[in-house]
């Protein structure tokens, strides 16, 4: 993949809280599909979180997740499982049940519109800096929702190169297989995990002995700075939180 389709579809921003969901409900393809509609929605993020809506065509969603041969009845299957799945929102402390999509449909010209539920765009409606930034090229190349969980938490972390999270918590981040005993989420779904983002986190190991999970789990890697010098733009013109947000991505961005 050159460096110019690499960078084609951006960015997605949001905020922290959404990592501690879990996506492992989805497959690959409905993982991405959503990660794609989400990059969209990022674009000229409204202020309101009720009024976060995208239209598109379904090229727009093979071309932005490079799937080129991806049919326009697995992309509109996958916006039917995102639709009628509740998954768990992190909010004030405690988790919620709530759906991604209020809804959509697709046009007479064949585009859909789509909008995001008032809980995931709260998620998108960025109010403070702590904030996920993720590479949308680098994540739907990774293959395992296992990897894309584990991927979102550690972009988390990577200024700092450390992530520590209790057992328990990772556990129902991965929500695996009921019928695995810890031996199995360790060979099955973590490390496999650890292994599909060692291409995208340096020297990235956790602290894991003779297959069991310590009751504080720690993964480290070098810090990811930036590669070179952006020149710095000039958001004086713009609102307050739109100029915190876009300057934390100047900041922080690869």
């Amino acid at each position: 993949m050159s460096g110019k389709d690499k960078n084609k579809g951006g960015l997605v921003v949001y905020d922290n809280t959404f990592n501690k969901t879990s996506l492992t409900l989805f497959t690959k393809v409905q993982i991405n599909v959503l990660f794609a509609v989400l990059s969209y929605m990022c674009e000229g993020a409204p202020k309101d979180a009720n009024e976060y809506k995208a239209v598109f065509d379904f090229k727009d969603i093979r071309d932005r997740i490079g799937n080129k041969n991806l049919h326009t009845s697995r992309i509109k299957s996958a916006l039917d499982k995102l639709l009628k799945t509740r998954i768990e929102y992190y909010i004030d402390g405690k988790f919620t049940a709530a759906n991604v999509f209020s809804h959509y449909e697709v046009n007479d010209d064949g585009r859909a519109e789509i909008a995001l539920t008032h809980y995931m765009g709260e998620k998108l409606n960025l109010k403070a800096s702590e904030y996920t930034i993720l590479e949308l090229q680098d994540f739907v190349m990774i293959k395992n929702p296992y990897a894309k969980d584990l991927h979102r938490l550690l972009r988390q972390f990577k200024n700092s190169g450390f992530l520590k999270i209790k057992k328990e918590e990772l556990l129902r981040i991965f929500n695996s297989p009921k019928s695995y005993d810890e031996y199995n989420i360790v060979r099955k779904v973590l490390m496999p995990a650890i292994e599909e983002n060692k291409k995208y986190f340096n020297n990235l190991k956790v602290n894991i002995d003779d297959n069991t999970l310590p009751s504080t789990v720690h993964f480290t890697f070098d810090k990811q700075g930036k590669i070179k010098k952006i020149p710095k733009r000039d958001f004086s013109k713009l609102p307050p939180d739109e100029q915190e947000m876009l300057l934390y991505i100047d900041s922080n961005s690869l």
